[in-house]
């Protein structure tokens, strides 16, 4: 965490009540004006601010209610801008919300193509009377504009239709929605029995009114309907006799009878029961329909309060104020559009991208810059603080002498004193602290250093032996390669010289003439070496075979005495146990020479006994 100046302050117990009182001081001579104009700022800048908010806000208000009519209409340049001040127009007289005008002059528009003073009045027609009934503004323009399409009510009479059946609605209770609905589904047979809309408002309310099942006598008026135009009468002027006739005849099986012959077994009794119980007279309801004065518009001005006259003062100022609120809301759609564009050039990314990196250079070199400090925070803390106790000791001791007290000056002297060398052998106690701490690491930082230097030592010796042991056996190998092909060389040349094929054969004759030669010069100079030795040292004795030891010197004993000669043949070949295989060779050709060699000797030295 960072450290803030009251840490600060606290840490080298400062005392800053002289600096705050002094503060106060100086705001106090200008308290009352200070206080006013900070007061004052606070509520321009606090003006400013919610002013700006509103004007934003109003603009971001039309703007959705203009998105809702272009959406809505499709209309576009000169179209949509005379739409959107019709839509000003309604909304700065009728004490409604913008989106709710907005619907209306969008809808109306859609539905029945209206614009200018006729779309104006209709919308405003229309709001009222969403307001005041309770009832859903979308779903009022949908059936009672499907009311003016199906009845074929022109743009100039629409207004007054509408009037008419919100006075329908008034006379019979029923409901807005119930009774635009009904004069749509039932239009076509009503029209077919000569009713015209004013008829059949006056009808359905009075139906309604009066607790008659409205789809079950349709039904049945559909039917004669039907049968009527089969037989080719006049279908108005026979309903209306048919009716007349039901209506003389009263409730009864008779009356009964002639419904269920136009009508239908179904409809007939339903249909006979309004008539003769008066249901069908509808007088009265015409005349409230067609003479009453109450309009939509007039209704909702006599129940106007004062929050509807709030509401219509406070649109009015609201258009004043469009143009504004307008241009601020587009203005920072402009500059946040600029931004977006701003943000999405490669070169401006560029830009960010290599401040970003430099700012988070900037962090971590301010990061290693005050790592120290805050590693020796502490060390710091009391320096200062030393620091500072010793000039207040100074400054104690110089003033005590300038007052003459010596004693005390002394005091505060010997006071600095005591607190710089304390603070120079916390110093150094803190100085040899860490160097000790970081000489007892240097073996675990070595050892860090080295890692596995051991082990990589010893995988590289086994590795320097193995590569030295697999040289000398390969070259070993090609030796014994070298002299393989020299001794087949050999064999090929001699045998080619002597021009045989057994080498073996001829050469075991040489060996056993050669060994005949060798064994008689042995025989013939075995005298020899015992003469030499006699002459030499006549206490030598030599051991006979089978015998004990006897003089050299006695030549009797000598020649008495066979001496025998034991044959002992030793091959010695270089190249150690590595030429073991052609010693072997060597000594298998001249074993049978030998063999025979030595068994002549042998009969000679017999017959020579």
């Amino acid at each position: 965490m960072g450290l803030t100046v009251a840490e600060l302050t606290a840490d080298l117990g400062l005392n800053a009540a002289p600096l705050q009182s002094g503060l106060a001081g100086v705001m106090g001579k200008f308290g009352g004006l200070s206080t006013l104009a900070v007061a004052g700022g606070a509520a321009i800048a606090a003006g400013l601010a919610v002013g700006t908010k509103a004007l934003f806000d109003v603009g971001e208000s039309f703007d959705e209610a203009f998105d809702t009519i272009r959406v809505g209409t499709g209309a576009t340049g000169d179209a949509l801008e005379g739409l959107k001040g019709d839509f000003k127009a309604v909304f700065a007289e009728v004490p409604t919300d913008m989106a709710s005008a907005g619907t209306a002059i969008a809808d109306l528009n859609t539905r029945l193509g209206l614009t200018g003073k006729p779309l104006q009045d209709l919308a405003a027609q229309f709001l009222d009377l969403s307001r005041i009934t309770g009832t859903d503004l979308a779903t009022n323009i949908n059936h009672v504009t499907r009311v003016f399409g199906d009845w074929q009510i022109s743009a100039d009479q629409q207004a007054g239709s509408l009037d008419a059946m919100f006075r329908a609605a008034q006379a019979s209770g029923i409901g807005f929605d119930d009774l635009t609905s009904s004069v749509v589904k039932f239009g076509a047979p009503l029209r077919n029995l000569g009713f015209g809309f004013e008829d059949s408002l006056a009808l359905l309310s009075q139906f309604d009114k009066a607790g008659v099942n409205t789809q079950t006598v349709f039904g049945g008026l559909r039917q004669g309907i039907g049968k009527l135009a089969k037989d080719g009468e006049a279908v108005p002027e026979t309903f209306r006799r048919v009716v007349d006739s039901i209506e003389k005849m009263g409730p009864g099986t008779e009356a009964t009878a002639l419904a269920i012959e136009l009508f239908g077994a179904r409809s007939g009794p339903d249909l006979a029961d309004a008539i003769a119980g008066g249901k069908f007279a509808i007088d009265d309801m015409f005349a409230a329909i067609t003479e009453g004065e109450d309009t939509v518009r007039g209704a909702a001005k006599d129940t106007d309060d004062w929050r509807e006259s709030l509401t219509r003062l406070k649109n009015k100022a609201l258009v004043a104020l469009e143009p504004i609120a307008t241009g601020l809301f587009n203005a920072v759609g402009w500059l946040a559009d600029a931004l977006v564009r701003l943000t999405e050039n490669e070169d401006v990314q560029a830009f960010f991208g290599e401040l970003g990196a430099t700012a988070l250079a900037l962090v971590d070199v301010f990061l290693q810059m005050v790592a120290p400090i805050r590693e020796n925070w502490d060390t710091i803390k009391a320096v200062i603080g030393t620091a500072l106790k010793v000039v207040a000791d100074l400054i104690r001791a110089v003033m005590a002498a300038i007052r003459g007290d010596w004693g005390a000056a002394w005091g505060h002297l010997r006071s600095a004193l005591s607190t710089a060398w304390e603070a120079m052998k916390g110093v150094v106690s803190r100085g040899v602290s860490a160097i000790g701490s970081y000489i007892r690491s240097i073996p675990g930082k070595v050892k860090g250093w080295l890692g596995d230097l051991g082990s990589l030592l010893v995988s590289a010796g086994r590795s320097l032996i193995q590569g030295l042991i697999n040289g000398i056996t390969g070259k070993l190998g090609d030796l014994w390669g070298t002299i393989s092909d020299a001794a087949s060389n050999l064999k090929r040349k001699v045998t080619g010289l002597f021009g045989i094929h057994s080498p073996s054969t001829v050469f075991a004759g040489y060996g056993r003439s050669l060994m005949e030669g060798l064994a008689q010069g042995i025989i013939a100079a075995s005298g020899l070496p015992v003469a030499a030795l006699a002459g030499v040292d006549g206490s030598l004795t030599l051991p006979a075979y089978g015998a004990g030891a006897g003089s050299l010197g006695s030549t009797q004993n000598a020649a008495d005495r066979p001496t025998v000669i034991e044959e002992h043949y030793h091959i010695h070949l270089p190249g150690g146990t590595t030429l073991v295989g052609s010693a072997e060779t060597v000594a298998g050709m001249l074993a049978p020479a030998l063999s025979r060699q030595s068994g002549t000797a042998r009969k000679q030295r017999a017959r020579r006994r």
